[in-house]
């Protein structure tokens, strides 16, 4: 005898939550904001964006070496993955 699930009481509901964390996101920025102007947000970005450049230069590959506006990318280790380096 197979076990069946009872009907959600709620009705039917769906299983798309594709941008659940870029909402909460929004929202908390936008909560934020009411606080902060956008304008001081932005240079907050900008500098946090910019320390953790200066952070880790020296460990990892820099394709672009120059300020960031509010990210940056990153490449390897300079010294390779321990792991799979080779002798």
């Amino acid at each position: 005898m197979a076990t069946r699930t009872p009907p959600s009481p709620l009705g039917a509901s769906s299983r798309f939550n594709g941008h659940f964390g870029i909402l909460v996101r929004a929202y908390t920025l936008h909560r934020h904001a009411q606080q902060d102007s956008l304008s001081n947000i932005a240079k907050k970005s900008v500098l946090n964006a910019n320390y953790l450049l200066a952070k880790v230069k020296d460990t990892y590959h820099l394709p672009y070496d120059r300020h960031c506006m509010h990210e940056f990318v990153v490449g390897r280790s300079m010294g390779g993955c321990a792991r799979h380096s080779r002798a």
